[in-house]
């Protein structure tokens, strides 16, 4: 998408973070035991409402009780 827009590092910058915006993906690692993960939760709520959560490994009975009951 061409806009003409003089080549000048405020409009440089402004196109990268354009695109970074546009285009960024992330990745982050967490263990879901123990009682870090739910702050970090807590803190970060867009962790679980704005993110795809994959889990790699079984879960504990107890964790899966305690999700169950909510």
């Amino acid at each position: 998408m061409e806009k003409n827009l003089a080549v000048i590092p405020l409009n440089m910058f402004s196109q990268y973070l354009t695109r970074l915006q546009k285009n960024i993906h992330m990745i982050i690692a967490m263990s879901p035991l123990g009682e870090i993960f739910r702050q970090r939760l807590r803190q970060f709520p867009s962790l679980v409402t704005c993110c795809t959560l994959d889990w790699f490994s079984e879960w504990p009975e107890e964790a899966l009780l305690g999700v169950g009951k909510g």
